[in-house]
């Protein structure tokens, strides 16, 4: 595999552009990883070896949970290049609600980001859309006196190549710069109606047990205050 340095960070939020993002990335060569569920329990457990473990592995990530632990990264990955994808808010949920239609069950992932009980982003205009500009207002706040490792992108305007190759330091691809959407990237195979069911039944079974799980250790980031975002850090370490 190519190794390309430094590694970059996608912290937009999901339906800001970020599967473009990450095809337009994969054109200029780079490996990328996207949304990691199965690092959620290991970020709360503070084993960020694990999280290490399978970011080497690529020279750029996107999506959750990368977006919300861009500053452990910063700490323990130097020199890293960071990217957030926006969009207006209203236009932002619009397009969360339309994706992630209901009636579904509540990733962990998102009960983690969104809060508890409110992991059902596209029922949850108000809380969804305050996380949402929090997150961006973060993350700006965060780069502030560091415009060299922080771009911005906002996917509705302008030509997004130019920024993007300026900010890498390579050559502009002589192709448009891509536009997909997580949920036409890949044509699904048709289902039953019972195997459709078992899916989801089994889906939603997971998702309780390990909220269960979660709940009874009593992890700090899911007993934060309604409306915030999770707060976690690398104090401590556990080793595998």
């Amino acid at each position: 595999m190519k190794i390309i340095t430094p590694k970059i960070i996608c912290v937009g939020f999901q339906k800001t552009g970020t599967t473009s993002l990450k095809h337009a990335l994969e054109v200029l060569g780079y490996s990328v990883t996207g949304t990691k569920p199965k690092l959620l329990l290991p970020i709360l457990r503070n084993n960020w070896k694990k999280v290490l473990g399978v970011l080497n592995k690529y020279d750029a990530a996107e999506d959750n949970p990368w977006a919300i632990i861009y500053r452990q990264i910063d700490r323990m990955v130097p020199g890293c290049k960071f990217i957030l994808t926006y969009r207006d808010p209203e236009s932002w949920f619009k397009s969360v609600k339309r994706y992630f239609r209901l009636p579904r069950s509540s990733p962990p992932l998102h009960e983690w980001i969104y809060g508890r009980g409110k992991g059902l982003i596209g029922a949850e205009k108000e809380n969804s859309i305050s996380i949402y500009k929090q997150h961006i207002q973060g993350v700006r706040d965060y780069f502030r006196n560091r415009p060299d490792d922080l771009l911005e992108i906002d996917i509705t305007k302008g030509n997004k190549w130019e920024p993007l190759c300026d900010f890498l330091g390579c050559d502009i691809p002589d192709i448009p710069f891509p536009h997909r959407r997580d949920s036409t990237k890949k044509k699904k195979k048709k289902r039953n109606k019972i195997h459709k069911k078992y899916r989801k039944i089994k889906k939603s079974l997971h998702y309780s047990i390990l909220l269960w799980y979660i709940d009874m250790m009593g992890y700090p980031d899911f007993r934060r205050q309604p409306g915030t975002l999770p707060a976690v850090d690398t104090d401590t370490w556990i080793q595998d």
